[in-house]
């Protein structure tokens, strides 16, 4: 990982994370494929761009309506 986060208080991000070897590790002893977490993560981040724009889209109405 390129930052030691204990100090700066941030969290890795998932691609820090993926590229860790421990992470390899992990995947490797719960059977998981990179890949296939790759896929969920991709599926949970199009899926919550879709609930902001629903948000974004509905404090911009209820604002035109105030």
């Amino acid at each position: 990982m390129t930052q030691d986060y204990r100090n700066v208080g941030g969290e890795p991000t998932v691609e820090e994370l993926m590229a860790d070897p421990i992470m390899h590790l992990i995947l490797k002893r719960d059977r998981i494929a990179a890949a296939d977490t790759w896929e969920a993560v991709e599926v949970t981040r199009r899926r919550l761009a879709v609930l902001r724009w629903r948000h974004a889209e509905t404090v911009s109405h209820t604002e035109d309506a105030a």
